[in-house]
């Protein structure tokens, strides 16, 4: 027996709920870096409201490339979480780089613009969720740059751009 399907939002973290890399001028690094943009706790706790799971996608090349400790780099999800009201069902995270040295951190199938967060995420939230599923009809991936895009059209999944996702924070309704 098919389980019930849920709606999925799928957020890329950087330039979408906190200021990422391109607003701040440097990798986020460390809890300090840290700045989630104006009423997006608000708008997660809205959709919350409306029944939707949130998951959160970044890259974190830092630990691939040794700028970041893997330590460091939960510590860093875990407070954006905190920051944003423990809105999150899940954080996805990939730590490669194709600049990394070492093999296995170079090449991966989860860096976006490539869709493996996503499944991953999917499968995760599946799980957590006692075996409800997350078919792509019913998700929105909201992100801040082309990769982003180019991922939610990869895994055929509706698209937002950040801006316009913000712009709802003074809207009644959610779409």
């Amino acid at each position: 027996m098919m389980k019930d399907a849920r709606k999925v939002l799928y957020l890329s973290l950087d330039g979408t709920v906190r200021k990422g890399p391109q607003e701040l001028g440097h990798p986020i690094l460390s809890i300090e870096d840290l700045e989630i943009l104006p009423g997006v706790p608000d708008l997660l706790a809205r959709y919350k409201e409306e029944g939707w799971l949130i998951a959160g996608l970044v890259n974190h090349g830092e630990v691939a490339l040794g700028m970041l400790t893997s330590d460091d780099m939960g510590e860093v999800e875990m407070h954006s979480h905190l920051l944003c009201g423990e809105t999150f069902d899940k954080i996805l995270i990939c730590q490669h780089h194709p600049d990394a040295e070492d093999p296995e951190y170079a090449r991966c199938w989860c860096r976006i613009p490539r869709i493996g967060l996503v499944v991953e995420g999917a499968v995760d939230l599946s799980i957590l969720n006692d075996g409800d599923h997350f078919p792509p009809h019913l998700a929105l991936f909201v992100g801040a740059t082309e990769e982003d895009r180019l991922c939610a059209e990869a895994a055929n999944i509706d698209f937002r751009w950040a801006r316009d996702w913000r712009a709802e924070i003074d809207q009644e309704g959610l779409s």
